[in-house]
Parts: structure tokens; C-alpha cells; sequence
């Protein structure tokens, strides 16, 4: 499955969200759970690569690593950078039914269940 950089960092995000979530308990069947773990593991090791890419632009556009805001080489990086987000990569992540997630028994948070939704292969039906 193609997905923006930027889309690979919301997902695993929204990954790490579920993992670490103190405050909700879900009850996942043993299936969704290994396609959550896979899907983890996929987005979190493609987010540590776009965090190293990041990195080259900040030495790139300033050799001391550091780029403050408002400094002159700031907007190049944010260029640069932005347009490396914004390109296709290739996946394998796995996709997500609505029966799979089971909504009625975990209460996923809203933000959380928003950065799942381009995994999600069913539209929520009309209300």
C-alpha cells in the first residue's frame, strides 16, 4: 500500500497511542491484536528512518544541527523537508475492518481512531 511519509508518521502515532493508552483497556481479538503489533512494528520502523532523513536536512541546511525559528535556512529545510513527507513510499501494512476494531466495546479515543482511518477499509454508515 503507497502512503505519504507524512501519512507513515500519523499512523504510527496513532499506533503508539493504542499501545500506550492508560486510561482505556481494549479488548481486541487475538487477530486484530498480531495485525496492530505488525502494523507497529512496519510504521514504527519506518517512522525512525524519516526521523534519520530529517536529521540529514537539519545538517544539510545547518552544520551545527541546530536550525532555530525564524533563521534564514529554516525555510529551505521546511521546503526540503516537506516535500520529502510529502512523497509515496510503499508498505505492508495490514488493513483494518470496523468489526475488527469492535467500536461499541473499545472506546478508541477520537484522535487516536482519526489517525487509524487510512487503514480502515469500511466508511462509518450514513447517520
Amino acid at each position: 500500500m503507497k502512503l505519504t511519509r507524512r501519512t507513515v508518521i500519523n499512523l504510527a502515532d496513532a499506533h503508539l497511542s493504542l499501545e500506550r493508552s492508560s486510561e482505556h483497556t481494549f479488548k481486541f481479538s487475538g487477530k486484530t491484536r498480531y495485525k496492530i503489533a505488525k502494523n507497529t512494528r512496519i510504521l514504527r520502523g519506518a517512522s525512525e528512518d524519516i526521523s534519520k532523513k530529517r536529521d540529514e536536512f537539519i545538517f544539510k541546511h545547518n552544520p551545527t544541527g541546530k536550525i532555530e525559528q525564524g533563521a534564514p535556512e529554516r525555510t529551505a529545510f521546511n521546503e526540503d523537508y516537506s516535500a520529502y513527507l510529502d512523497e509515496q513510499v510503499e508498505t505492508n501494512v495490514l488493513h483494518y475492518t470496523l468489526e475488527e476494531l469492535d467500536l461499541d466495546t473499545n472506546q478508541i479515543p477520537n484522535n487516536v481512531l482519526a489517525g487509524l482511518l487510512d487503514l480502515v477499509l469500511e466508511q462509518v454508515p450514513a447517520l
